[in-house]
């Protein structure tokens, strides 16, 4: 739970820092205080270290783009046009586990479903179109169905 004046790690690619810290009001609410937020930018594609208050957690994390298309309530903001990291996945992974994250699909290729099949969890949240491997809603994802 975020307590009122605790420091607080925000991890998004440049655009999505943008709208967060230019447009979405609930992050003044969080920034009273100077530095209570550390904001980090990700790029698809690179590593990077989430940090567990000033120092490093052990988790190494790699976002993955997942779609150009902005959110409908990041759409509405002046200034947004489409990039590829309008929303990205993330591949979290600490000692020998992974986890892969990925909020919104837009498009299932082989790159992914490999990133799927080496992941020891996955949580994906919503999917855009299908691919022969996608389950049925409400049947469980088998990325290896052989």
């Amino acid at each position: 739970m975020l307590r009122e004046l605790q420091p607080l790690n925000v991890y998004a690619t440049a655009p999505v820092l943008r709208i967060l810290r230019e447009r979405n009001s609930m992050f003044g609410m969080v920034n009273r205080v100077p530095n209570q937020i550390a904001w980090h930018t990700i790029v698809p594609g690179a590593e990077f270290e989430l940090m567990e208050g000033e120092g490093p957690s052990g988790l190494r994390c790699e976002a993955v783009g997942l779609s150009c298309r902005y959110p409908a309530y990041a759409k509405e903001a002046s200034g947004v046009s489409a990039a590829p990291e309008a929303v990205v996945g993330v591949q979290v992974s600490a000692s020998v586990k992974t986890l892969a994250f990925f909020p919104a699909v837009a498009q299932w290729d082989n790159a992914l479903l490999e990133r799927l099949r080496s992941a020891d969890v996955v949580a994906v949240l919503a999917l855009a179109r299908r691919h022969p491997a996608a389950a049925k809603a409400g049947d469980r994802f088998d990325p290896d169905p052989s």
